[in-house]
């Protein structure tokens, strides 16, 4: 029973993967205009809406007064670290250096996640685990950096980008390490409640609401910081509702559930992968040029994933 839960976790983690490489590159455009405070509140207050209502229908209220101080703090923790904190740092970043490029430096999470569960949790990391993890990690940055050099040479700031991508990526570790131990012993719904609940408050928090939330003549718009646009909340939900739909449903239930069944070298890295899930999809689009030197890499993350699943079993 635990190896089929291990299975189903590790799919799940795959599948957040799948749902980030939509929705990721949906939210950076977004953030461009609107800002990536607003775009996370979005996502946050949709998620919270979503989860709080799952949990009162399936559960209960009562089922959220339970989860105690502890698994609150964590939760709190891991949403900071991804709807609050690592993904506006990872905006910044791309906006300096690239999506792609700011993704490729920030996707060197899992290393963090799996040295805290290898040091403090005692997970399983033997050289075929760091042989897998490592082919991962360099397989998915080689497949994005070599596309964007030339990008990121053209870009002004590239270095400060690629500085705030590594910080991200410290955050992102933050989030996989507090949803893990955070969510034992909850429900998804508990767990997810929560997280999104914080996550709104904490964005909403961030909101300079004197400055940019001033009363307009039509409607009262969701501002940004000066060099964003004033964005209707309304209109951009209406832009952003499948990658909302995929990222804050399918996605959250994946990632959640991939996270707390697996170990973090595992979880971590399959719900990384999303690079390598974008590149088929960009190509068959004809927006991406398919090259030996993407092949070689697409071929050693894929090698690498089938190493790190059978170190796992």
């Amino acid at each position: 029973m635990a190896s089929i839960s291990g299975s189903l976790g590790a799919i799940a983690a795959f599948t957040a993967s799948v749902t980030w490489a939509f929705a990721s590159a949906r939210y950076a455009q977004a953030a461009e205009s609107a800002g990536g405070v607003r775009v996370n509140l979005l996502r946050a207050l949709a998620a919270a809406g979503l989860w709080l209502s799952a949990l009162a229908i399936v559960q209960g209220p009562a089922a959220l007064v339970a989860v105690d101080a502890q698994h609150t703090l964590l939760l709190a923790g891991s949403i900071a670290c991804s709807y609050a904190l690592g993904d506006a740092v990872f905006y910044a970043a791309a906006k300096r250096a690239g999506i792609s490029v700011a993704l490729a430096v920030a996707t060197v999470y899992p290393l963090w996640a799996a040295l805290y569960g290898a040091i403090f949790r005692a997970e399983a990391f033997g050289a075929l685990r760091v042989l897998g993890l490592l082919g991962c990690v360099v397989g998915v940055a080689a497949l994005l950096v070599q596309t964007h050099t030339n990008r990121l040479n053209a870009r002004g700031g590239a270095t400060l980008g690629i500085a705030l991508a590594l910080l991200t990526s410290l955050f992102w570790a933050g989030n996989a390490v507090c949803l893990k131990l955070g969510a034992e012993g909850l429900t998804l719904y508990q767990a997810n409640a929560v997280r999104f609940s914080f996550g709104a408050l904490l964005l909403l928090a961030q909101l300079p609401i004197k400055r940019d939330l001033a009363p307009a003549p039509v409607a009262t718009p969701l501002a940004g910081p000066t060099g964003h646009a004033r964005v209707d909340p309304w209109q951009l939900a209406r832009r952003l509702w499948l990658p909302l739909l995929a990222d804050t449903g399918l996605g959250s239930i994946c990632f959640a559930y991939g996270i707390t069944h697996t170990d973090l070298a595992l979880g971590a890295t399959l719900s990384s992968l999303s690079p390598l899930v974008a590149l088929p999809i960009a190509a068959a689009m004809g927006s991406e040029r398919v090259t030996w030197g993407k092949v070689l890499a697409v071929s050693l993350t894929v090698g690498s994933v089938v190493l790190l699943v059978a170190a796992a079993g």
